[in-house]
């Protein structure tokens, strides 16, 4: 190859590579903001203001509105598993205090990690346990939105489920049960629970009927009605006329016995077609 071709040949790449420089650039630049707003994002998710860790939920909720990508992001994923575990904690402290929780954190929890963290899962694989589990610890309500979204990943979810039915913290144990009575309801959008699995949820929310607390068993009962289980009629014949709690004691923020309860279950139950 003569001199000249090597020139210009020469001459070629250092014009393609200088194109190309910004582009590289451009690129290196986007990953380190990216880095950087994921960095902002963990920081202020572990604040110690409630505010502050609401701001940035609603600002990470618009960024993976405009850019999709940011759902890949392992560390944000983790960082909100690990938020959500928090404020799950704070909440059962603050119910087994009495304090209750305010009217603003609330609002943060439900109308905006809660969804932010389901839109997280929606777009992850569902065998995502660490918030997967956050969320099922967070199945408060169970006719809330979360719980509905939860059983359609019903058989990654089932087990973290009975698994938490036996934990030691009653709520933890009420957030369960309700969680195991929706995972029992069959709708077309869910898939298919499984012989074993299903059994094992049964079997667990019977188990559920001698939880220790009268707000426990009556958490069962209201589960298993849902489950539709008329194979649990003996157990909740056997409360309807054996189980202690048998007057709301003063105070209480029940308005019905754990008997009276099993009797109306056993009736409702009855009723169901086999």
């Amino acid at each position: 190859m003569g001199v000249r071709k090597v020139a210009r040949l020469v001459g070629e790449i250092v014009v393609e590579v200088s194109k190309m420089v910004p582009t590289i650039f451009l690129v290196a630049l986007l990953v380190m903001q990216t880095a950087n707003s994921a960095d902002t994002f963990i920081s202020d998710f572990n604040s110690a203001d409630w505010i502050k860790r609401a701001a940035a939920t609603q600002a990470l909720a618009k960024t993976v509105q405009a850019d999709n990508t940011w759902f890949g992001n392992a560390a944000i994923r983790n960082a909100l598993a690990e938020l959500i575990s928090r404020e799950n904690e704070g909440i059962y402290r603050r119910y087994e205090s009495g304090e209750g929780t305010s009217e603003g954190i609330s609002e943060y929890y439900s109308e905006d990690l809660i969804p932010l963290a389901l839109a997280f899962l929606d777009q992850s694989d569902s065998s995502d346990s660490a918030l997967l589990r956050s969320l099922v610890n967070g199945a408060y309500n169970p006719d809330s939105e979360l719980v509905r979204r939860l059983a359609t990943h019903r058989t990654a979810v089932a087990p973290i489920a009975i698994n938490l039915a036996r934990d030691g913290e009653l709520q933890k144990r009420l957030n369960a049960y309700s969680l195991l009575g929706e995972l029992s309801v069959e709708r077309p959008e869910r898939s298919t629970l499984g012989p074993v699995l299903r059994q094992q949820v049964k079997t667990a929310l019977r188990a559920a009927l001698q939880d220790e607390t009268a707000s426990g068993r009556r958490g069962a009962i209201a589960a298993l009605v849902k489950a539709r289980d008329r194979g649990a009629i003996p157990l909740l014949m056997q409360l309807a006329e054996h189980d202690p709690d048998i007057v709301v004691a003063p105070g209480s923020s029940a308005n019905i016995t754990v008997r009276r309860m099993a009797r109306d279950a056993v009736e409702k139950l009855k009723t169901l077609p086999q």
